[in-house]
């Protein structure tokens, strides 16, 4: 799996990285929108170790093609000192994302970024707590839609737009441009790291 591009102004930069999960909903009977949908995956990335940040447990990797995505590393991987620019490496985390259709609420709206669990302290029905970064709610708008190339533009609330794959017919059906998603998404946070030969 190639790392997807880190695009800052975007202000939830790492949520790009849960592109694969985007929209992949069931449409309701009742409203004609799709429900809500969560899940949890582990995804393995590989790549060029571009920069590192050993005080702050961070570390930047970089494709073939020059993508770059920067990734806290959990405590839980031993070796992180014997990683070097220039390494290639093999790294896990676990996504979460949760993407609902609905107007937002008078709070969202005023907080479109707010941050609902601490780094290391997910909710408690939520697994695994102890391998995810913050879990941070965002309200996003729905920019442009290409149906045939199965795309959807979303703006973030700081104006950044990223590009991201829509997997259910369905959704992408209904999708409308100026439509408003809720996105609940933990930041990523490496639990495995190694360097390949």
């Amino acid at each position: 799996m190639s790392i997807v591009r880190r695009i800052a102004t975007f202000g939830f930069s790492t949520m790009i990285i849960f592109s694969a999960l985007f929209l992949a909903g069931c449409v309701s009977q009742n409203s004609g929108k799709p429900d809500a949908k969560e899940r949890w995956f582990l995804v393995s990335v590989e790549g060029v170790v571009d920069s590192i940040d050993r005080d702050q447990r961070k570390v930047t990797l970089k494709d073939e093609a020059g993508n770059q995505v920067e990734l806290a590393v959990s405590d839980q991987v031993q070796r992180f000192d014997e990683i070097d620019l220039g390494d290639t490496v093999l790294l896990e985390y676990w996504t979460f994302l949760k993407a609902e259709f609905r107007a937002p609420t008078e709070d969202e709206k005023e907080n479109p970024i707010a941050v609902l669990a601490a780094a290391g302290k997910a909710p408690e029905d939520v697994d695994p707590a102890a391998a995810v970064g913050a879990i941070v709610r965002a309200v996003v708008t729905v920019a442009a839609i290409n149906r045939d190339g199965r795309e959807a533009a979303i703006q973030g609330p700081k104006g950044g737009i990223v590009v991201l794959p829509v997997r259910d017919d369905a959704v992408l059906d209904n999708l409308k441009v100026g439509e408003i998603v809720i996105m609940t998404y933990a930041e990523a946070v490496a639990v495995s790291l190694v360097k390949k030969p």
